[in-house]
Parts: structure tokens; C-alpha cells; sequence
């Protein structure tokens, strides 16, 4: 191939590219979700595009289906400050806060059950890595 043919060819290639990530994989703009409460919230853990956690201030945890267009309130059967949290599937979750507090949950944030977590010190944040093994 030629010089003069090389640049009409890369500069069609680009346009190409553009048109490409411009449409065909950008993502939508970052939309304000209303979480019905006005306590702070700390974090927010998505394990798809619809099922979500919040937690936050008060113990309070936040539930949603359908991908933040509603929110539901969990008892977590706690005041205690939440930090963070991690969910492995749509089930399984973990949630950590002041007072070494860790609470677990296998049935989707319905109920959470309290675990040792052998310190008194704040938990901030926690990762799971599968269902059986994590760090706070």
C-alpha cells in the first residue's frame, strides 16, 4: 500500500474508533438515586446490575431489586455505626462497623447474624474473595 492510500485509511480507522466508543460502548451518565433516608451512608455494594446494599450510620442497611430505583430498609437488629460491606452473591453478604461489629447474612440482607470478630477496634472495610474467606 502506498503513502497517499495509508492516511485516508488511518484517518477512517480513527473515525471509526470514535464512532465505536462514543455509542457503541459508552455507559449512561451517573443518575442521583433517592435513598429514603437522610442518615449518612458509608458504602454501596452492587453483585449485579440490580441488587444492591447500603449501609451507613445507625446501623442502618438498605436494600435494593431493581437496580436503585427503590430502596428498602433491612434491619440489621443493630444501631452500630456500618463501614462497609460485601456481598459474594446475591445471598451471601458481610457488613463491618464500629466495634469490631461484623454481620453476616445468607438469605439476601433479610436477616443478619452477629460474628466475633476479636477486636474492639473499628472494622471500615471488608473484601471477600468467595463466600468462606475474606478481610475486614
Amino acid at each position: 500500500m502506498n503513502e497517499a492510500m495509508k492516511t485516508p485509511l488511518s484517518f477512517l480507522m480513527m473515525l471509526a474508533s470514535i464512532a465505536i466508543l462514543e455509542h457503541g460502548l459508552a455507559q449512561p451518565a451517573w443518575v442521583q438515586q433517592n435513598s429514603g433516608t437522610s442518615v449518612g451512608l458509608n458504602d454501596v455494594f452492587f453483585v449485579n446490575n440490580n441488587v444492591g446494599t447500603a449501609v451507613g450510620q445507625d446501623g442502618d442497611i438498605f436494600r435494593t431489586t431493581n437496580g436503585g430505583q427503590a430502596w428498602g430498609r433491612v434491619n440489621s437488629g443493630t444501631c452500630s455505626h456500618r463501614s462497609g460491606e460485601c456481598f459474594t452473591e446475591v445471598n451471601t453478604g458481610t457488613a463491618v462497623g464500629i466495634g469490631g461489629t461484623i454481620l453476616r447474612t445468607t438469605h439476601g440482607g433479610q436477616s443478619w447474624g452477629r460474628k466475633n470478630s476479636g477486636t474492639s477496634a473499628p472494622l471500615n472495610a471488608v473484601l471477600f474473595v468467595n463466600s468462606n474467606t475474606g478481610t475486614a
